[in-house]
């Protein structure tokens, strides 16, 4: 019996019917009953036919077809499947090179290669259909955007408040505090200064927090706060099915479209404050970190002169701290800047690389490690100085006992109930009893504060043995060797960045075994290991499937992705690749063939 399964996709915005997904799967099982096949299993999904990102469960379908899996795939019709031409042939590709076969319901038929010109003209009417679809909501955003007769902000902005489809009203609350960052803003105040005035006058964020500074300076950059809208900054890009952001010339403003919570006038000296403020600092709008990194100011682009800044994203995996080229961030790639048709700006953009702060430093602490720091004793250091901490950890448990401490004051009290008992026996008068009673009081007081300060040196103690440890592994750990590379990083002068390598230049500093006669210079070039999500990385990736193939041509997709630690769809994106140049070709079936190197 021949194995089948299903896949089904619907756009939730073009089908009309709620249930259009359910009805499609339940169609397409019947039909897979009615063949008389056997259902191993079912892809479905309610996702746009026009990219592959995002879309899971056909990801899933195309991983499945490299495996002895099914025979069969059962799919309503063509753009159910897919409405983009490349990702329509590539479908085929696989589907045919591992023995599979695609059935349409609708058309009761297998597709055959004969169908190849019919189904690829589909495809590419499909694919136009969703361009031309996409044009026409790009231009109906804009036209409602130009328009100005209503504003989308959000329910959450901060300054506002806004239920449902009502105009926006000002918070006083929060509307207090924004004024108050543009006062403090051109009074000179940077955006960190300004936070901590901020929570010194009370003023917090909705969670009763300190604001944050990036936070402060998109508000007192923000337009919105005095009244104007600036719409039209984006538009979904196709081609490259992104959000693009557009040139500043194409965004639309509308003013006092909302409520104005500071003065055209405020803005604009607020502004004008945090641009000299930049200026003098030297500090780049997008470098968002709070403290000044290491590596501020020492890396410079090769190609265009200009310096790199410090910038971050958020990803699944977490934050990403990458250090861009400051023509690339203003002006984009040239590329890009060439296509405007406006006035062109001195720098076209920069094609430069960007560099991942963590591969970088990586990167930095194996030049220490084979130039700068001592090849030995780094054991003895970590001896001495946890010895130092040992010795500071003995003094804290050199207090006194808390049991010396709890007698003497059961002492003192004990002697307050005898002053007690004299003076109720007339043996002394009022006043030395108040007097007395007075200096006991005294006495405990300052004892209980001992046993106190004794109770927190044992938390401290306890904590301090705790950190102890701690200190331990993280030298022991290699803690001590990053402390190293920064040391070494202080002898950088600069970084200069080339597409292929970087450019190091330090001072000789500590370098080892160097006999100069004179402080010049040291230039390292280093080749810089670029990760296997940039472009330069996928080619480099591409490299290293082709040399394990010539070694081991078995050597499965899978084998090759735990080999180099990269994720299986990343290392099947580059053999796609490398079978579209011509460069690979997979002879067999089922995932028992071998691949095959191709001289071009």
């Amino acid at each position: 019996m021949e194995r089948a399964v299903n896949y089904c996709r619907c756009s939730t915005e073009e089908e009309s019917q709620r249930d259009a997904l359910k009805i499609q799967t339940m169609e397409s099982r019947e039909w897979i009953q009615k063949m008389g096949w056997k259902h191993v299993d079912e892809y479905v999904e309610a996702k746009s036919g026009t990219q592959m990102k995002g879309r899971t469960e056909y990801q899933r379908l195309f991983e499945d077809m490299l495996e002895d899996k099914f025979d069969i795939i059962v799919i309503k019709d063509q753009d159910r499947l897919m409405r983009n031409t490349k990702d329509w042939y590539l479908f085929l590709d696989r589907m045919l090179q591992n023995g599979k076969r695609l059935f349409m319901y609708l058309e009761n038929k297998y597709y055959t290669p004969d169908d190849a010109l019919i189904t690829g003209i589909r495809a590419i009417m499909a694919e136009e259909y969703s361009r031309t679809l996409s044009k026409k909501i790009n231009n109906a955003h804009k036209g409602r955007q130009e328009k100005g007769s209503s504003i989308v902000i959000n329910s959450n902005a901060y300054g506002f408040i806004k239920v449902g489809r009502q105009a926006p009203v000002i918070n006083e609350e929060e509307a207090a505090a924004i004024n108050r960052m543009y006062d403090l803003s051109i009074e000179g105040y940077g955006a960190s200064l300004i936070s901590k005035q901020l929570y010194k006058e009370g003023y917090t964020d909705r969670q009763g927090k300190p604001y944050k500074d990036a936070r402060i300076r998109r508000i007192i950059r923000n337009p919105l706060y005095m009244g104007t809208a600036v719409m039209n900054k984006r538009h979904f890009d196709f081609e490259t099915k992104q959000m693009i952001k557009n040139p500043p010339e194409e965004w639309i403003y509308h003013e006092n479209i909302v409520p104005a919570i500071v003065s055209p006038d405020k803005w604009q000296k607020a502004n004008a404050a945090m641009n000299e403020r930049m200026e003098r600092e030297g500090n780049f709008q997008n470098c968002n970190s709070r403290h000044v990194h290491i590596l501020t100011h020492k890396i410079q682009c090769g190609l265009c002169g200009e310096g790199y800044y410090r910038t971050s994203r958020t990803k699944k995996t977490g934050i990403v701290k990458e250090w861009k080229c400051s023509s690339y961030l203003k002006y984009g790639r040239t590329e890009a800047v060439r296509k405007r048709k406006i006035e062109q700006p001195a720098i076209l953009g920069c094609d430069n690389i960007h560099l991942d702060e963590t591969i970088l430093m990586k990167l930095l602490e194996d030049i220490r490690r084979e130039y700068y720091s001592p090849k030995e004793g780094n054991h003895l250091i970590i001896e001495s100085m946890l010895h130092l901490l040992e010795q500071a950890l003995d003094s804290r448990n050199s207090d006194k006992d808390r049991k010396i401490l709890e007698r003497q004051i059961e002492k003192i009290k004990h002697q307050k109930d005898i002053l007690l008992d004299k003076l109720l026996n007339e043996v002394i008068t009022d006043e030395d009893f108040t007097k007395k009673k007075m200096e006991l009081d005294i006495s405990i007081t300052k004892l209980q504060g001992e046993l106190e300060q004794q109770e927190e040196d044992k938390l401290a103690t306890t904590q301090l043995e705790q950190r102890l440890q701690v200190i331990r592994a993280w030298m022991e750990n290699g803690g001590l060797e990053k402390a190293n590379t920064v040391d070494m990083i202080a002898d950088i002068q600069k970084i200069v960045v080339f597409p292929d390598y970087l450019d190091i230049e330090l001072l000789p500093g500590k370098f080892k075994n160097m006999n100069l006669e004179k402080q010049e210079t040291i230039h390292i070039k280093a080749v810089y290991p670029f990760s296997w999500t940039t472009p330069r990385g996928r080619v480099e990736t591409e490299e290293k499937i082709l040399s394990i193939w010539k070694e081991r041509p078995k050597t499965t997709v899978k084998e090759i992705s735990e080999e180099l630690n990269i994720p299986f769809r990343a290392i099947l994106g580059r053999v796609e690749h490398l079978k579209q140049m011509g460069k690979v070709q997979y002879t067999g079936k089922g995932g028992k063939g071998i691949w095959e190197i191709k001289d071009i």
